[in-house]
């Protein structure tokens, strides 16, 4: 295990110039590391690691070598740089809730509400269903289904009227009760 500092310092001694290192210049330290790395949390990481750094070498520090806070920046430069070249050459990461929505969507329920409309189309009349043929599935307008069927006009209108209404109430659209009730 490394020594904290060189044997000359106690350990108390050791503490007190970390505190004041941090003190001193933990806030220039971190305004000067968010700068670089644009994210103040994984800043002050980096200020975290710079300061554990000074307390391990703080036996070497020294006024003809520099000024501590230049060595400071230098290492927390070094730290936050490696920080930089780490986030490159990982992938980033991505919360589960943060993926888009899949851009296909699911035919199943296509599939379910299909078989539902044919099934209530086959509780129709025949009639009935002949006329919702024609305007729905046909793009006729009821007066040219009722020419094509060879019925009255009226009645083509009254049975795509009563048809539509007979879906509405098997496919659950409407309510038995309110659709009686507009009537």
């Amino acid at each position: 295990m490394t020594k904290p500092c060189a044997p000359q310092l106690r350990r108390v001694d050791a503490e007190a110039m970390a505190a004041q290192l941090y003190r001193d210049n933990g806030a220039f330290v971190l305004s000067y590391v968010t700068g670089l790395l644009k994210d103040r949390h994984l800043a002050e990481d980096v200020v975290q690691e710079t300061m554990l750094r000074a307390w391990l070498h703080c036996g070497q520090f020294s006024a003809e070598k520099g000024s501590v806070r230049g060595w400071l920046l230098r290492v927390a430069h070094n730290v936050a740089m490696d920080k930089i070249r780490m986030r490159r050459s990982r992938p980033t990461e991505v919360a589960e809730d943060a993926a888009p929505e899949a851009l296909v969507e699911d035919h199943a329920d296509a599939v379910v509400t299909a078989l539902h409309v044919r099934h209530a189309l086959a509780r129709l009349s025949p009639g009935h269903r002949e006329v919702i043929e024609q305007v729905y599935l046909n793009g006729c307008t009821a007066r040219e289904a009722a020419a094509r069927l060879g019925i009255p006009e009226g009645t083509a209108f009254s049975r795509s009227y009563y048809a539509l209404r007979i879906l509405r109430q098997e496919l659950g659209a409407v309510p038995p009760e309110a659709d009686r009730t507009a009537a």
